[in-house]
């Protein structure tokens, strides 16, 4: 993956609307403590069931039944539960606000990009479109710039498993420090080959794309040029064209799906493993209380769990790259090759339209024009003739 591809989306993303994300990630935060704050609240539950009586219950029991007695509330299961069910709620709402905001942020990154993008190729010269193939071009618009939106979207999504995990990571490390340095350890070393996947999925999609931009050059061609492959009878040919790039890009697609499924699928045990050596090295070396020790399994499991959706966000981050790659590519030439226009509006013909002295040639070939001198007197009707490259379009 080209890392700056990824930076500058993540710029994008930023600087398209910093109050918003700002405003996003502020309470994705909220949402994380609040979050933290509810699985904590699991161990007086949990104490009250096994040990109605509150003896010798956990330090978080304690804190939270200290907490209850200053607002006047008997720390009773039901007040327990209710205070949990009140904190799980409002963890939702705030999940869904900073979604709401991230997906508003996601879709305005898309229309500025689309019709940025599409200004850059007009303000170009025509250079930049001989260069280009026209479905390259219209594919840009129709599916690279959707990919680049998922990109932005893998971003967010990042910044926010990033933030769960932070409180998370406190939570367990306020409960056992040891006991989650050593599960840190363990899932630093099964992730790491997993990270790597991205670099298959880049070269991967680099072919979808070039596949894509071809199949939409040939369903062009083949539109435009239907009556004649109709007239001569063609349309097997035309097919069979369209199979072959069809057969390459779903060969690529089925990879990219296959390696993205399987991910998940393959740190499950690794997950579970984990956690299994978490409570034997809590239960059996550190003598962690049962109520704590439930608690920081729960968190071990939800930053193993989100870790690895990180490793699958941060992988389809790398396979979108080629897309990014591929607008940033093409706007660039596009403002290289940026046609110089003139500064004169154009108000009213007087007399005549008159040419002095003109003349052009395409890049890297003859001149097409060459010292032509022309008047044309208002009211006239003029007709250029020749033949097939002569130079009458230009």
């Amino acid at each position: 993956m080209k890392f700056s591809s990824w930076i500058k989306s993540l710029q994008i993303l930023v600087s398209s609307n910093k109050r918003g994300f700002l405003f996003s990630m502020l309470l994705l935060a909220t949402t994380g403590f609040i979050e933290a704050l509810s699985i904590l609240g699991l161990t007086p539950i949990i104490d009250i069931i096994f040990n109605p009586n509150l003896e010798n219950t956990s330090g978080p029991t304690r804190k939270i039944i200290t907490t209850l007695s200053y607002f006047d509330l008997e720390p009773t299961l039901i007040t327990i539960i209710l205070a949990f069910m009140f904190l799980i709620i409002c963890k939702n709402i705030f999940q869904i606000i900073s979604r709401y905001w991230l997906i508003k942020i996601e879709f305005n990154i898309l229309q500025d990009l689309i019709v940025c993008t599409f200004k850059d190729f007009l303000g170009s010269s025509w250079i930049f479109f001989s260069k280009n193939k026209s479905g390259e071009l219209g594919n840009t618009f129709i599916t690279q710039t959707e990919k680049a939106r998922d990109s932005f979207q893998m971003s967010a999504l990042i910044l926010a498993n990033s933030i769960r995990i932070l409180f998370f990571l406190g939570l367990a490390l306020s409960l056992s420090a040891k006991v989650t340095s050593i599960m840190l350890v363990m899932m630093s070393v099964t992730l790491i080959p997993f990270s790597r996947l991205g670099r298959f999925t880049y070269r991967f999609n680099n072919d979808v794309r070039k596949a894509s931009n071809r199949l939409y050059s040939i369903y062009e061609e083949t539109f435009s040029q239907a009556k004649l492959i109709i007239s001569y009878s063609n349309q097997n040919y035309a097919i069979r064209n369209i199979k072959k790039f069809l057969t390459i890009y779903i060969d690529k697609l089925t990879k990219i799906a296959v390696i993205n499924s399987s991910t998940p699928i393959i740190f499950e045990p690794l997950g579970y493993a984990i956690v299994l050596i978490s409570i034997y090295i809590g239960y059996h070396i550190y003598k962690i209380p049962g109520a704590e020790l439930l608690v920081l399994l729960y968190s071990i499991r939800s930053i193993s769990t989100l870790a690895i959706q990180m490793v699958g966000y941060k992988n389809r981050l790398q396979e979108l790259a080629p897309s990014l790659d591929q607008i940033f590519e093409l706007r660039k030439m596009a403002i290289d090759l940026t046609h110089e226009r003139g500064s004169k509006p154009f108000s009213n013909l007087k007399e005549s339209i008159e040419f002095k002295n003109i003349s052009f040639q395409y890049e890297s070939s003859t001149k097409v024009i060459d010292n032509i001198n022309i008047i044309i007197p208002k009211g006239s009707f003029v007709a250029f003739t020749g033949k097939s490259g002569a130079g009458k379009t230009t």
